[in-house]
């Protein structure tokens, strides 16, 4: 007699074998041949701009392409993917041809980094010759491909895959060469961009897989374009007494260059940077350049001391280095007695604050500050720079002026032992000290220059390489505030050795002999900035930033700090 329930149990287990065959089966056909993966973002589909940012207006479209040519001024013929990559493995996959080979480049860039198409410029005999460029070395790397690499006219596959801490680079599926990730400027993230250089390019498609993200529209308080302006620069910030928040750039008419048509802009905000009102213009001289911002607040009477800088617009900065300008910078004030509602003409302090064996000047960038320490309570101290010239080389300096009758007169403080330092910002600490963070003008050494003060501003001593505080050749802000224990020192810069990007505050409870880091303030693209102790409590910082580089505007965020 057949036992019903034995039959059952062979039925079910007869099921679970077929199913976990059948899973098998999947599992094989699957580890056999890999699918595609399908998790690739596009930029360019068939000639579609999907997910493109562009720079200039030279980029245009074509039967399932998009093409550009020549030479771009200033950069203005560059096109992005909208997407922000992490610092971890990634792919990007793109379809792309060349008109010409012989004598032209192409670039592609990668994180501040470029893959180049090249020739070795012999003519007719001329051979595909592929470059990269990373600024941590700043040098090319030339190398012969193994195999014809690309012709005139004819679609490519290109591609860059990085594994772990390799990268490597195909042409039609054929590995070209396999690079280290310490090669290039780490960390590795960013967005993708493409620059024809001589050459017309054309992209066909173009998409990107790992961990990516769509970059998010910015507000803007000053954005480019607006009221006329191709770029506003140079960040300062302060807040009045009646608590309102002043923020200051400039404003420059035809490009982000730092020379020409240029005027001192300012927006005030009176719910804490919430809103922001119209744009109001300070400082107009026709063509000319009106540059550096730097104001300051006088806490008893509520004065506000604005300095900025001039020259003509038609002399270049390297010009006034070499004494070759038609005229030479200058510097100039501005009152507000009304809490920056209006301001009285200017006025000429360059006698005051300039030597004449100086050449280029500049204040901040930034704004300064006005000493609350009892020995030199009141004084006025405005972080500044100059060039000096030897005949063949130029030579900077950072150094203070100061004043101690709500800037009526200004003298001139300390100068920095060593040279080679520029832009700088200045911040009170303990024993009625002052602490002077400067820009170190070099391509290879990525630390902040620092000095002291013990004296008001009188002198400057000390100075030394912080390297905890590491970054491009970009200015930085620095500020302070006493939380009832100590000082507490505030610093902002793009924390990255080569791009202006993941804007990162820093702070240090033993007078900048250590930092550290408690607050990321802007991850993606971001330069100059200026920060500021507001009245409620909160850290305030306006800064430039963008989606592809770090000058489509400037914004402002406002945070509580937690240490």
């Amino acid at each position: 007699m057949i036992n019903p329930t034995y039959n059952l149990i062979r039925c079910q287990d007869m099921k679970f074998i077929n199913v976990l065959l059948y899973s098998l089966l999947i599992i094989l056909l699957v580890h056999c041949n890999p699918a595609e993966n399908t998790d690739f973002k596009p930029i360019i589909t068939k000639g579609k701009q999907e997910h493109v940012i562009l720079r200039g207006d030279k980029w245009k479209d074509g039967p399932g392409y998009v093409y550009c040519s020549g030479k771009g001024d200033n950069f203005n013929n560059m096109i992005y993917s909208a997407f922000y990559v992490k610092n971890e493995d990634f792919h990007i996959k793109m379809k792309i041809s060349f008109d010409t080979i012989g004598q032209t480049t192409s670039i592609f860039w990668f994180f501040n980094n470029h893959f180049g198409f090249d020739s070795d410029d012999k003519g007719s005999n001329s051979k595909e010759r592929l470059f990269m460029y990373t600024p941590k070395y700043d040098s090319l790397l030339y190398f012969q491909p193994s195999i014809d690499a690309f012709k005139p006219g004819v679609p490519f596959e290109f591609e860059i895959e990085r594994q772990g801490t390799q990268i490597s680079f195909f042409i039609d599926r054929q590995l070209i060469t396999k690079q280290p990730v310490s090669l290039f400027s780490e960390p590795l993230q960013g967005t993708i961009g493409i620059r024809p250089w001589r050459n017309r390019i054309r992209i066909y498609d173009w998409s990107i897989s790992g961990n990516v993200q769509q970059l998010p529209e910015l507000d803007f308080v000053f954005k480019n374009g607006e009221s006329g302006y191709a770029c506003f620069r140079i960040p300062s910030v302060v807040q009045a007494k009646d608590g309102s928040i002043l923020a200051f750039a400039e404003g420059r008419e035809n490009s982000c260059r730092d020379n020409g048509d240029v005027n001192i802009v300012m927006k005030k905000s009176i719910d804490n940077g919430k809103t922001w009102g119209p744009l109001q213009l300070i400082w107009e001289d026709s063509t000319n350049t009106c540059a550096y911002p730097v104001p300051v607040v006088n806490q008893e009477s509520g004065r506000i001391i604005l300095l900025a800088a001039w020259n003509l617009g038609e002399d270049h900065w390297s010009q006034i280095f070499q004494r070759k300008g038609k005229d030479t910078r200058r510097i100039f004030q501005f009152f507000s007695e009304d809490h920056g509602n209006s301001w009285s003409t200017k006025r000429e302090i360059t006698q005051q604050v300039k030597l004449d064996n100086w050449d280029y000047y500049g204040m901040g960038a930034g704004s300064a500050l006005q000493m609350k320490a009892d020995k030199y309570k009141g004084r006025l101290v405005i972080p500044s720079f100059f060039s000096t010239f030897d005949g063949v080389k130029t030579h900077f300096r950072s150094h203070l002026i100061y004043s101690d009758d709500q800037g009526e007169s200004w003298a001139i403080g300390g100068i920095s032992p060593e040279t080679g330092t520029s832009e700088c910002e200045v911040a009170e600490i303990s024993q009625n000290g002052l602490l002077l963070n400067m820009v170190k003008r070099s391509k290879r050494i990525h630390a902040r220059s620092v000095a002291y003060s013990y004296d008001g501003g009188l002198s400057l001593q000390d100075q030394v390489l912080d390297d905890e505080l590491y970054g491009p050749t970009c200015q930085g802000s620095l500020d302070s505030f006493h939380d009832g224990e100590g000082h507490v020192i505030l610093f902002l810069n793009p924390n990255h050795k080569h791009a202006r990007e993941n804007l990162t505050l820093q702070i240090s409870r033993d007078d900048g002999k250590n930092w550290k880091k408690v607050h990321l303030v802007h991850e993606g693209y971001a330069g100059y900035s200026d920060i500021l102790v507001m009245q409620d409590g909160q850290i305030g910082a306006l800064y430039e930033c963008g989606k592809i580089w770090s000058r489509d505007g400037i914004a402002f965020k406002s945070f509580v700090l937690d240490y």
